[in-house]
């Protein structure tokens, strides 16, 4: 899953362009290696940040070059109206406890026509019907996982426009590696069979903004309507 989602990111990230990006959560993941703004920020909460470890055991994934900013929460961002190009949030609403202030707080700091990239969790898949018949653990609460269509009714809401979406990863959630090998062709059969049934979707939207346009006063129509108006006295006279 995280080597699909990385691609992903890998190859729609890479003509985006601006000066801010951040990346909300899950920040040993990085996405934003291809990305070619100015400015990238890592976001975190206490909950995101990495164990300390030496160089040496550091996992060859995990990528320092990004700045780091720890905040509380996501629902209330430290970044001014309108000021960032790119906002990438890998599975950000789904580890958060109020997913729609969160997105939001995103469509807040966004720029007209900048851009979120947001990965999450399909219910409609074969890990979705795991995920329902799992057991929780004990004094744990299931975190929910969001539909593409409700996702999709939140960007409307937001000013949020959905521009492109992607699904992966057909095959169930197992943990041997041979019965994994044996459902390989489950991901050609799912990306030509049934694309929305993929564990994990990816999406991309833009925020729209209606420009209003400054109308000014019509020399030309006025001064045709006072000719017209001229001719036609004349005429009466």
């Amino acid at each position: 899953m995280q080597a699909w989602e990385q691609a992903q990111f890998d190859q729609q990230l890479s003509d985006l362009f601006g000066f801010h990006a951040i990346q909300l959560g899950l920040p040993q993941w990085p996405v934003l290696r291809t990305n070619r703004m100015a400015l990238h920020l890592q976001v975190r909460r206490p909950c995101d940040e990495l164990p300390a470890r030496s160089d040496s055991q550091a996992p060859s994934h995990c990528s320092s070059s990004a700045a780091a900013l720890t905040v509380e929460h996501f629902q209330s961002l430290p970044f001014a109206d309108a000021s960032l190009d790119l906002v990438v949030a890998p599975h950000g609403l789904e580890l958060d406890a109020d997913p729609r202030q969160t997105l939001r707080e995103i469509g807040r700091v966004l720029r007209p026509e900048g851009r979120l990239v947001l990965t999450g969790f399909n219910p409609v898949s074969l890990w979705g019907a795991q995920h329902l018949m799992a057991r929780a653990p004990a004094g744990s609460v299931r975190s929910p996982w969001i539909s593409l269509p409700r996702l999709k009714d939140w960007y409307a809401l937001l000013g949020l426009e959905c521009v492109q979406t992607q699904h992966g990863v057909y095959r169930p959630r197992l943990s041997e590696a041979k019965w994994l090998e044996r459902t390989r062709f489950l991901e050609r059969a799912g990306d030509r069979w049934w694309p929305i049934c993929g564990a994990v979707y990816l999406t991309i939207a833009v925020k729209r903004v209606q420009a209003i346009r400054m109308v000014g006063p019509d020399f030309k129509r006025a001064r045709l309507r006072a000719q017209t108006a001229a001719v036609g006295a004349r005429r009466q006279s």
